[in-house]
């Protein structure tokens, strides 16, 4: 039974459209008022029930409609009413889906943002060949049936295929990560080969200065600077392999960034 102006009426449990007039609920339970066409015409918003969510809405999910939109209504004969969206899918959702996997989605969540004084649109979707996306303005996330994840916002990216990951652009970055610690290493190795470097040439410059004071004549100069000449050359080419060697190790095979 439905009460109105003190008289009864039996409405069957068939769903009404009404025009959502309310979502405040004080008591924050996802309950809106609805205004039914052509039985609340007269009815102010203060009179009309509450209305809870409907049983087989997604569980803990809060998704209130705008006021001013139509929701299906039903009303029981013990007074109380449930509501829930229309479903529906409509041209702005078949462009993120695509034709041919209308038949084939899930769709959790679509809603213009203007609705919240926002703009651009948030969607969570799964399709049959796109797999599982979330949206929102020019950010995606998006995991594919193939196990491929990627992270997108405007024209940067993270992108995870086949053992690898991204950072920066699709598929794959310009340049191979470097790793802290063994690029660490690694420059460790370099100073400690050139303060090799520089003391062979100090302990060079002590012999060839120790030759000169000790004899006018420079002839037995030609010593030392030959060993300082021969230790030079080592040094250098120990250098270059050191540096060879630990280089590579620096970088990453899995991942790259630009």
């Amino acid at each position: 039974m439905y009460s109105k102006a003190g008289k009864k009426y039996h409405i069957p449990q068939v769903p009404f459209y009404g025009e959502v007039v309310d979502i405040d609920d004080p008591r924050k339970s996802a309950r809106v008022k609805a205004r039914v066409m052509g039985i609340d015409d007269d009815t102010p918003p203060e009179n009309l029930p509450w209305c809870e969510q409907a049983v087989g809405a997604v569980t803990n999910q809060i998704e209130l409609p705008v006021v001013g939109r139509f929701v299906e209504i039903i009303r029981h004969e013990d007074g109380t009413c449930r509501w829930k969206h229309l479903d529906f899918k409509d041209k702005g959702l078949i462009s993120l889906i695509g034709e041919d996997d209308y038949t084939k989605c899930l769709v959790l969540a679509y809603k213009n943002m203007a609705d919240f004084d926002g703009d651009g649109i948030f969607s969570i979707l799964w399709s049959f060949r796109e797999g599982f996306r979330v949206m929102l303005k020019n950010a995606l996330m998006h995991i594919a049936d193939d196990e491929t994840v990627l992270l997108k916002s405007a024209d940067t990216a993270l992108h995870v295929q086949d053992g690898k990951i991204s950072i920066g652009s699709v598929s794959e970055s310009a340049e191979p990560c470097v790793l802290g610690d063994k690029n660490k290493d690694a420059l460790g190795k370099i100073n400690d080969a050139i303060e090799k470097h520089i003391k062979d040439i100090a302990s060079g410059m002590d012999k060839i200065s120790a030759a000169a004071s000790g004899n006018p004549y420079t002839a037995a100069l030609s010593v030392p600077i030959n060993e300082l000449s021969i230790t030079m050359r080592k040094n250098t080419e120990a250098l270059k392999k050191s540096i060879s060697d630990a280089v590579p190790k620096t970088l990453s095979k899995i991942i790259t960034v630009d």
